[in-house]
């Protein structure tokens, strides 16, 4: 798997793609050693040092309610696979950028980046109300994701603090039309 390592902010990442399905949804073993991670989901690692749920992924997603000209508004639902084993819910970020605006008042009266949103159940769905978008200058474009996220805190057999997180994200490829 391809990992992207900050040395300014000592953490990994990596980007996985759909076709490691399998390994979202499961619970993981953990076994750090000097040089590496080690997570399996099949009971093998005895005595783990740590455990770590990692969300199924977000598929497939679909929107409900969607303005004639293909925009989320108030009353737009999207819906996704509900995970019964997600315990942190599902955040709905929403965020503003002044240099993707289409109106350019916007771009001039609100120089400055937003961001908003909320943790909802993970129930499945989600439907969008006014309020969500209260935050944000009227007839403003905004990005929005979902996002599930994993995480799990502990400490190491050389008594180190880990934390270790798995966050599963769907992007929108939509815009939101606020009212104004």
């Amino acid at each position: 798997m391809d990992y992207y390592y900050s040395q300014n902010n000592d953490f990994s990442m990596s980007d996985t793609a759909l076709y490691m399905a399998e390994f979202y949804g499961k619970a993981y073993g953990l076994k750090l050693t000097e040089n590496s991670l080690e997570a399996k989901s099949d009971g093998s690692i005895i005595n783990p040092e740590g455990q770590m749920y990692i969300p199924k992924l977000f598929y497939p997603v679909t929107y409900e309610n969607l303005t004639v000209d293909e925009k989320v508004t108030a009353g737009t639902t999207v819906k996704w696979n509900k995970d019964e084993r997600n315990e942190n819910g599902v955040l709905i970020k929403f965020e503003y950028s002044p240099s993707t605006q289409s109106d350019l008042m916007n771009r001039i009266n609100y120089p400055e980046y937003i961001r908003g949103g909320k943790i909802v159940e993970d129930i499945g769905d989600y439907t969008f109300s006014a309020s969500d978008f209260s935050d944000f200058p009227s007839n403003a474009d905004l990005d929005f994701s979902i996002e599930r996220v994993g995480y799990t805190t502990f400490t190491d057999k050389n008594g180190d603090d880990c934390s270790i997180a798995g966050l599963i994200i769907s992007m929108a490829g939509y815009t939101i039309s606020i009212a104004e």
